[in-house]
């Protein structure tokens, strides 16, 4: 077996979740557009947040059994010898991704309910990518007839 391990900072995170809070707001003028009004996450909102993001990584902890350890930074996921190399920048991606908007459905959930279940589609979608990234493996093919880089050209054996 391999490992991907993922790094969660704390502080980038909760960095990303304040940047998008500060953008999003439910107020609309007369004519109905959009006001960017502030939804601001301030220092006495921090242990909230921080709650919100222990209960993501314990999220990520009971979906997936091949966690093969777990520190205070790090999500170590077991993954089969053959498992691509070039996948774990994105495996690293979807589970940061996912905290992030884990963190902003509850953070919007109590501040501003319309933009929650934006967040937690945005949340399912990530999971979902990373099933892909984690368990989806097929091998590759080439259609009938097609040039491999240029060189060979593969056909279908004839009917003998």
């Amino acid at each position: 077996m391999a490992t991907i391990t993922v790094t969660i900072t704390n502080v980038s995170i909760l960095a990303k979740v304040t940047m998008i809070a500060s953008f999003v707001g439910s107020a609309r003028d007369d004519e109905g557009k959009r006001l960017y009004e502030n939804v601001r996450v301030t220092t006495q909102d921090t242990p909230m947040l921080e709650k919100f993001l222990g209960e993501a990584k314990e999220n990520i902890l009971a979906t997936y059994s091949d966690i093969s350890s777990v520190s205070s930074g790090n999500i170590v996921f077991s993954v089969p010898e053959e498992h691509l190399s070039n996948l774990v920048t994105s495996v690293q991606e979807q589970v940061v991704d996912f905290i992030v908007n884990y963190i902003c459905r509850c953070w919007f959930e109590l501040r501003a309910a319309d933009k929650a279940e934006e967040y937690q589609r945005k949340g399912a979608l990530n999971i979902q990518m990373l099933n892909d990234l984690l368990y989806s493996r097929k091998a590759p093919t080439v259609p009938n007839g097609a040039t491999l880089g240029g060189f060979i050209t593969l056909t279908a054996p004839s009917g003998n």
